[in-house]
């Protein structure tokens, strides 16, 4: 799976023609689009256009933000489980495809979180929500020491972060969340250090300010 790897952009061709499955109803690139968000560096919906295409053709370096226009937001990990509740939901050729995805993931999904010490979520559009869904998988991150929640572009306020609160109990290892541009009033973050029990958080404002 040298797409999942952490160092790796992902590139999705998506489009499809008027009629066929939409690709994110198909069975396995639903399920490697699910291993790139959990491992990879970024994923990419690379659409372009006839015109786009000829554009960068004959002026292959005019394009310089390319990769930034075409980044997908970045998905919480799914856990094996959730993973499995939607697979019957896609899309196959053949259901012994269904059983591959399932192990593929299953394995991935282990190889990833029972490795990691830090999740580098900076910038990756995370809101409350999203926030939710990762508190779903932080379990499995047994040797976690740093979350990185930064990033202007993270919109995280009182209700991701009190998940996240009620979350780490179960990671003895964390020394460390950076939640520098949360939306944190004093409440929350009272409940937070009380949670972290004097492990580090970094924040880049006054909490309770816009």
């Amino acid at each position: 799976l040298n797409f999942t790897h952490k160092s790796a952009n992902v590139l999705l061709l998506t489009d499809v023609p008027d009629g066929l499955t939409p690709f994110m109803d198909r069975g396995l690139p639903w399920a490697e689009a699910a291993c790139g968000h959990l491992g990879a560096r970024s994923v990419l919906a690379l659409n372009l256009s006839d015109a786009e295409v000829a554009d960068l053709a004959a002026r292959p370096h005019a394009d310089g933000d390319l990769f930034t226009r075409s980044r997908l937001p970045k998905q919480p990990p799914l856990t094996t489980s959730a993973l499995n509740a939607q697979l019957p939901s896609k899309t196959w050729t053949s259901l012994i495809n269904i059983g591959w995805a399932t192990n593929i993931y299953a394995e991935y999904f282990r190889s990833v979180t029972s490795r990691a010490r830090k999740l580098s979520l900076r910038n990756v559009g995370a809101d409350d929500a999203w926030v939710r869904g990762l508190c779903l998988a932080l379990p499995a991150y047994e040797r976690l020491q740093c979350i990185d929640l930064s990033g202007p572009l993270n919109k995280v306020g009182d209700d991701g972060l009190r998940a996240l609160a009620a979350c780490l109990a179960g990671l003895p290892r964390l020394r460390l969340i950076d939640l520098r541009d949360a939306r944190i009033s004093h409440a929350c973050l009272e409940e937070l250090r009380t949670a972290l029990e004097g492990r580090e958080l970094l924040l880049g404002r006054t909490p309770g300010r816009p």
